[in-house]
C-alpha cells in the first residue's frame, strides 16, 4: 500500500476501512506500527472501528491493538454502526479558540449544518473514552496482529453485541473538558461553556441507547 511505498511524514493519517473480517490487515498492531512510522512527531492517527457483527471481545481486541501502538488513544461516537479511534504518542489536546474559528469557516460550517452538528459542543459530546478510560476498559485482552489475526477468524457473533458493548463503554465514560485548552479567559464565559458541554454530554447518554440497542 501507499505507506509501504513512501518515506513521507504526515501530520494526520485517517483510515476508513471496511469490516475487519474483509480488510483484516488494516486492523492489526503491525499495520498501526507502519502508520506510526509515517506520522510526524506529534502526528495523529484516526481509524473507524465497526460495531457490526463483533463480540465484545472482538471489539476490545481491535481497540487494544490501536491503543498498543498509540498509547494516547481516545474513542469517539460516530454513528449507530461505527466508533472512531483517534490517538498518537502525545496527549491529545483541542485548542478551543482555534476549534471554534475553523468550524465556523466555509465549507465546513455548511457541511456541519447539513448533519445537525453546527454547534461545536454537540461534536465534543461525542467523546467517549480518554486514554486512561481506554486502558481501564480494555484490560488484558489479546492483541490482533498479522501473526495472530483473532478477529478475522472469529466466529462467536453475539445476538445483540452492540448493547453489551454500549453498557461496558458507558461504565468507563470520559468527558472532553480535560482535553480543552485556550478556553475563554472570562470566568463567567467558562462557566457557561462548562454548563453547555455538560448538557450535551448528558443528552448523548440518553440518545445513544436508542442507536446501540436498535
Amino acid at each position: 500500500n501507499h505507506l509501504l511505498a513512501t518515506d513521507r511524514q504526515y501530520d494526520v493519517i485517517s483510515l476508513n476501512a471496511i469490516h475487519p473480517r474483509f480488510s483484516p490487515n488494516l486492523y492489526t498492531t503491525d499495520f498501526y506500527q507502519l502508520v506510526r512510522a509515517r506520522l510526524s512527531d506529534e502526528g495523529i492517527a484516526s481509524a473507524w472501528i465497526t460495531l457490526h457483527g463483533l463480540t465484545s471481545q472482538d471489539f476490545k481486541m481491535l481497540l487494544r491493538s490501536f491503543a498498543e501502538v498509540f498509547p494516547e488513544a481516545t474513542l469517539w461516537d460516530v454513528n449507530s454502526q461505527h466508533l472512531g479511534m483517534i490517538g498518537g504518542t502525545h496527549p491529545l489536546t483541542i485548542d478551543y479558540g482555534l476549534w471554534l474559528e475553523r468550524l465556523g469557516k466555509e465549507p465546513v460550517a455548511s457541511h456541519l449544518r447539513e448533519v445537525h452538528l453546527q454547534n461545536p459542543h454537540a461534536i465534543l459530546a461525542h467523546y467517549l473514552l480518554g486514554p486512561d478510560s481506554v486502558r481501564s476498559y480494555l484490560g488484558e485482552v489479546p492483541l490482533n496482529s498479522d501473526d495472530r489475526p483473532y478477529v478475522e477468524f472469529g466466529h462467536g457473533i453475539a445476538a445483540s453485541p452492540k448493547a453489551e458493548i454500549f453498557n461496558e463503554l458507558m461504565s468507563h465514560r470520559s468527558y472532553v473538558l480535560p482535553l480543552l485548552v485556550n478556553l475563554p479567559p472570562d470566568e463567567d464565559a467558562r462557566r457557561l461553556l462548562y454548563d453547555d458541554l455538560s448538557r450535551y454530554a448528558y443528552a448523548m447518554e440518553y440518545g445513544m441507547p436508542g442507536r446501540f440497542y436498535a
